[in-house]
């Protein structure tokens, strides 16, 4: 049914433009009664179309009424799809306290703010990284492993592993 709708859907689309080619032609002759009804026949188009979304919006919205209590799942998928807000930054307070609405000026912005706060992992401060692995070695000369513990290690391994 859904590919039978989409066809009568470019069906109508497909006569609209046909028909308006043809205004277009017809316009520079005076106001003839063909040029009328071929407008009239553009607006009927127009209002076809409008009915067939119409419609679908209402059958979707129906399946999705009646598939609630099987698959909520579908139903909050389809509340999502036509519930989500598309928006833009806002705009930003730059260095002299003017806002900026500049798409470029508010990416530089937001580039600096995030490069003080995040640092990269690739590069390590060699101090820091000693520091830790002092800190480290530390930890594992503290540990002590008795005779039990390692007894008790060994009877948990699986003898087929």
């Amino acid at each position: 049914k859904q590919w039978y709708q989409r066809r009568v859907r470019g069906h109508l689309r497909s006569r609209r433009r046909k028909l308006a080619k043809r205004i277009v032609k017809q316009r520079g002759a005076t106001n003839s009664p063909r040029l009328a009804a071929m407008e009239q026949e553009a607006r009927n188009i127009a209002q076809q179309i409008k009915e067939h979304l119409i419609n679908r919006d209402k059958e979707s919205e129906r399946k999705v009424v009646n598939a609630i209590k099987i698959n909520p799942k579908f139903f909050y998928t389809h509340v999502k799809k036509r519930s989500q807000l598309k928006s833009s930054v806002a705009p930003l307070l730059t260095e002299d306290g003017s806002l900026t609405v500049d798409s470029k000026t508010k990416a530089e912005l937001l580039h600096q703010h995030f490069e003080s706060v995040f640092s990269d992992p690739k590069q390590v401060d060699p101090v820091k990284a000693a520091s830790r692995v002092d800190e480290l070695v530390e930890l594992v000369s503290e540990l002590e492993f008795g005779p039990t513990c390692i007894q008790n290690v060994l009877a948990e391994i699986k003898s087929s592993s």
